[in-house]
């Protein structure tokens, strides 16, 4: 007898940890402040996860469950299901996950099936409060069941598989100990709860030590190009998904990835062609692996780890069986079946489910009696997929047996769907099947036979009310009849494709009117794997998805040279839709693509907004501070320095803005570019000095380099330098000027310098992919689209925004020197964790951003300490609203200025509502030119130009990545460096990492010390009496104890 097994026997996991609560406590316990959970603004450690879910469990066994008991798990956001699990868990009873988005009939049958002792919505333990006294977990066996996930009914009624504590650990551990899953590897949760396969994404990393990375919103799962930036700045190292998410990320532009180690994949045949095309982007330095294992076995049950040149095979087997399985192929009669020979798979494991709940017929029906065993426990799970054995041993998956499908890795019964079709009044017949549509997707057609006249109209809508969205058809098509085989059975195969449906019924179809329309309804027909479709058909109901959106919103930005937002297709889903958004895009309704002027070199570049800026105030800048941007990076291991010198060239070769210099041309200023600029990387050794010498003569050397002038006309616009500490411990210096670079810019280049170093150590060449085109494209495109009317209008909306407004003046009084000595002090501090998570709360309450938030009580915080109630702050944002130029370095900083009149605005909400209608009026308006906003304004000085300093106060709210990376054998951590001074009066910067952190930058000709350690405790107060009750008085966020200091009346201007 031959079966398909890894050479354990069943027994030889028995000494694993069969209990995913253990071992989540033991990581809890272990490290309690590392991060177990993030999801945009939210972040919650292993020590605050483990106490929430200690308080739901309390809570759950005060009303009354218990080992056995079921509890519903019906939250919205990621941590509330993890609580509401782990606490369902700790009490003993079953968490039975479930969408609250579900149909409320639907919803209805499954707590029905359920049955549960209690239903967790918004779980207890958030709020931080600990349970009294400790929280002792039921004693429970492997045996034992844990859950409750529900799987598609062939009957329309619902159906549940019981899963068990030691069935799921299995499945834990292996991927923990197969992967080397540990401590600070961060996993993405792309898979919604409902779904079995969400617990791969929880589990793994929180028995792991990892960190749980939930995307931030539904826009960005289905936006292949955000989701493939969102794993890439949240340094993702993980993925489980299911192949077609995965196909999705292969059709729009590559984002390096150094982070990503894997990405697991289950729920669909893994198509070879995607492999290949990620191979040619990304080498192999990320593992694929292909995973198979209905969930009646808990999850995966086979794997294979994808090898070079799988791209080029006609199928990707689904492997051999993990430690504690085994794959059976048997024919009709039950016998082993050769190898190459096709015939069903079987799985044995002791590490199966329990069966589907409350059904022994249905389980009996499925786990069947070993044939080749005399032991009548055991027992083997017949799949219903077809499949082989190869050559090498490897399983071949080869389709469904039955009528059970699977759809972007939901599986589905199409029978259910038929019977449920069926209950409609107006249905006499139907077929549901599932049709390829293009790139290997598939999608549910549903043929119908009505009675009476009329089309399909509302049937969607009658499934919608019983069936969850993945389960809805995406067509229907009505016939006559269905076609029907000798036996009376219907005839599927001679179903005809929903095109021709259409035709053969009479149904008329509206062509294209316009070449926009021609070529969007082809572009749909493509997609979806269709002959050809009405320009006033649904992309939507004739199979398209979300996935398939970004596909043709890639392919109209590459055609049309324009940008239309993945919204403009879910508002307008049909041909003439679209196309109408595409023509007001050409009209100036939309900006066209950068990338269309990546051609157009004939004369030399303009300056950017950003670089224009400081081009005009160069000869002040020239007499005060340099506006330089340091870079410290401390590289900790064998540091080949050729290597770096070689990385650093390619990305100065890379990116053409660090070879750019400026002068003035016959028209205004001009952007040069140089055809090579050498990178020069000398070497200072200080390895002779004590670690204390060190610090303070690196420290000593960047204060230099950051305040030495740069030559616009001549370049090079940087400076780096390598300082020698020991063998393995090298710091380097980057200085760059603020003209070719902006802090989003230094993440760009860490990335890159981390993926070419790896390369290159390896003896590889660059994976970077090229770039679609360079800074003064970007250049060329903002100004030609800041011309004429939008100029205009720009220049006129500030002029009237900042129409009689004047400088906060944190002075009160005090003498400002005749010459500026621009010195900064700076002034640390991190948000309390409670504090940023009731903030984060407050913002989704609201509806506003917690940039918005941030900004208000700061402004709030400058209305206390000045009494003026017209208070203008210049922001600082990336401005990099497009994926396209998320890979440039170059500076995009866009510095608006934000005025809010805060007289009679009574309450910190009623504030919030201004704050929020000029940040989203001045976002609309970004690309502020000073010198002819500020023109002729009263306030400005002799020669002052306008700029970022001109109101004196700063403020910016900014997502950093982690601090700390590994490179080939390297650890490379990012050393925080000031240059020590400062135009402004006052800085404040807000960073988003692990947790919310702050900064406080002053200028020492005008605030102390002592004065802004107040103004850091006040702000926290005041953000903290916002988020208790934002309907407060302004005047009322701040306790009488926390007065401001008084002005000092009557000060002269001093020399000093």
């Amino acid at each position: 007898m031959r079966m398909l097994e890894t050479t354990m026997p069943h027994s030889g996991a028995a000494s694993k940890p069969y209990d995913i609560r253990r071992m989540f406590r033991a990581v809890a316990n272990r490290c309690p402040g590392s991060l177990a959970i993030r999801s945009g603004g939210f972040r919650m450690t292993y020590g605050e996860l483990d106490l929430a879910s200690d308080r739901v469990c309390v809570d759950l066994r005060e009303r009354g469950a218990g080992p056995g008991e079921r509890v519903a798990i019906l939250c919205e956001r990621t941590a509330d299901v993890i609580c509401g699990m782990l606490g369902a868990l700790k009490a003993g009873a079953l968490f039975v996950p479930l969408d609250p988005q579900t149909p409320a009939r639907r919803l209805q049958a499954l707590l029905d099936v359920a049955a549960p002792v209690a239903v967790v919505k918004e779980p207890p333990g958030l709020d931080g409060t600990a349970p009294e006294g400790p929280v002792e977990m039921a004693e429970m066996g492997p045996e034992d069941p844990c859950y409750l996930y529900f799987t598609s009914g062939s009957t329309g009624l619902p159906k549940a598989i019981t899963g068990r504590f030691k069935s799921i650990a299995h499945f834990i551990g292996w991927e923990i100990e197969t992967l080397g899953v540990e401590e600070g590897w961060r996993v993405s949760q792309l898979i919604h709860p409902a779904f079995d396969a969400f617990l791969r994404d929880v589990f793994v990393p929180l028995c792991a030590g990892g960190t749980v990375s939930a995307s931030p919103d539904r826009e960005t799962l289905v936006d292949a190009r955000r989701l493939l930036a969102w794993l890439d700045e949240e340094d993702i190292h993980l993925v489980h998904c299911v192949p077609s998410l995965f196909r999705t990320l292969l059709h729009v532009d590559p984002r390096p990835l150094p982070s990503l180690r894997y990405v697991l994949m289950s729920g669909e045949p893994l198509q070879p062609a995607d492999v290949k095309r990620w191979q040619e982007r990304y080498g192999t330095s990320t593992r694929l692996v292909n995973l198979y294992g209905p969930s009646e076995t808990t999850m995966t049950k086979l794997f294979y780890f994808v090898q070079p040149g799988d791209g080029d095979r006609r199928t990707l087997p689904i492997g051999k069986p993990m430690p504690g399985a085994r794959a059976l192929v048997l024919d009709p009669q039950g016998r082993i079946c050769p190898p190459r020979t096709v015939g069903e798979i079987y799985i044995r494991t002791p590490y199966r489910s329990l069966g589907y709940h409350g059904r022994p017929d249905l389980t009996a029906e499925v786990f069947v009696r070993n044939p080749f065993t005399r032991d009548p426990d055991d027992l083997i799970y017949k799949t219903g997929d077809l499949g082989r054995v190869l050559a090498d041993g490897n399983l071949e998956f080869l389709g469904r047996k039955d009528s059970q499908v699977k759809i972007r890795g939901v599986r589905i019964e199409l029978a259910e769907v038929e019977n449920l079709l069926l209950s409609h009044p107006r249905v006499r017949e139907t077929a549901v099947v599932d049709l390829d549509g293009a790139g290997g997707t598939k999608f549910l057609c549903a043929y119908v036979v009505l009675d009476g006249q009329g089309g399909p109209a509302g049937l969607r809508d009658f499934l919608a009310e019983l069936l969850p969205e993945h389960s809805l058809p995406s067509a229907f098509v009505v016939l006559d009849e269905l076609p029907r085989l000798p036996s009376g059975k219907t005839d599927r195969r001679s179903l005809p494709p929903p095109e021709r449906a259409r035709t053969a019924t009479g149904s008329a179809l509206d062509l294209p009117r316009t070449h926009a329309e021609e070529v969007v309804a082809a572009f749909f027909a493509q997609a979806l794997g269709l002959g050809q479709i009405g320009i006033h058909e649904s992309f939507f109901e004739l199979g398209g998805h979300s996935l398939l959106a970004t596909q043709i919103l890639t392919r109209v930005r590459s055609t049309f040279d324009v940008e239309v937002p993945l919204r403009a297709l879910f508002s307008h889903p049909t041909a003439a839709g679209l196309a109408r958004e595409v023509e007001g895009a050409q009209r100036g309704g939309g900006r066209p693509a950068i990338a269309s002027f990546r051609e157009d070199r004939s004369a030399p570049s303009p300056l950017s907004c950003a670089q224009e800026r400081f081009w005009a105030g160069r000869e002040v800048e020239a007499r005060t501070v340099a506006s330089t941007i340091p870079m410290m990076l401390f590289f900790q291991g064998p540091l080949d320095l050729d290597c770096l010198r070689r990385s650093l060239q390619e990305i100065v070769d890379r990116h053409e803005v660090l070879r750019t210099s400026f002068r003035e041309g016959a028209g205004g200023p001009v952007q040069v570019v140089h055809p090579a600029i050498p990178v020069r990387l000398p070497v200072a050794d200080l390895a002779e000095l004590s670690p204390e010498e060190q610090r303070e003569e690196i420290r000593r050397h960047g204060l230099l380099d950051g305040r030495a002038q740069f030559d616009y006309e001549r370049g090079p616009l940087f400076r780096m330098t390598v300082f020698r500490c020991t063998e393995t411990d090298h710091v380097v210096l980057f200085t760059i000027h603020h003209v070719a670079f902006d802090g989003w810019s230094s993440s760009v280049l860490a990335r890159e310098l981390s993926v070419l170093y790896q390369a290159f150590r390896e003896g590889r060449p660059s994976p970077l992919p090229p770039l679609a085109f360079q800074y003064q494209d970007f250049a060329r495109w903002q100004r030609q689209t800041l011309a004429g009317e939008t100029l205009v209008r720009q220049v006129a909306f500030w002029r009237e925004q900042l129409r009689g407004a004047v400088p906060v003046d944190l002075a009160l009084g005090r003498a400002r020197p005749r010459q500026p000595t621009f010195r900064a002090g700076v002034e640390a501090f991190a948000v309390p964790k409670e504090l940023e998570v009731r903030l984060d709360a407050l913002s989704g309450e609201l509806s506003v951003t917690l940039f918005m938030i941030l900004l208000a009580g700061f402004k709030v915080l400058l209305l206390h300490e000045t009494g003026q109630e017209d208070i203008v702050v210049t922001c600082l944002f990336a401005n990099r609203n497009q994926v396209e130029i998320e890979n440039l370095i170059g500076n995009f900083y866009a510095g608006l200025p934000l005025r809010t009149q805060l007289a009679g605005t009574g309450t910190f909400r009623h504030l919030l509502d201004r704050v929020r209608d000029v940040t989203l009026a001045a976002h609309e308006n970004p690309d502020i030119l000073y010198e002819p906003v500020m023109q002729g304004m009263d306030f400005l000085g002799p020669g002052d130009r306008g700029g970022l300093a001109t109101f004196r106060i700063l403020f910016q709210l900014a997502k950093l990545p982690p601090p700390e990376q590994t490179v080939s054998n390297l650890k490379v951590l990012r050393v925080p460096f000031d240059t020590g001074k400062i135009r402004q009066d006052l800085s404040l910067f807000l960073s988003q990492s692990d947790r919310l952190a702050g900064r406080f930058k002053y200028n020492l000709d005008v605030l102390d010390q002592e004065r802004v350690l107040s103004l850091r405790d006040r702000y926290l107060q005041i953000l903290a009496a916002a988020v208790d009750d934002p309907d407060r008085p302004l005047s009322l966020l701040l306790p009488e104890s926390a007065a401001p200091p008084q002005p000092i009346l009557f000060a002269q201007e001093t020399d000093q």
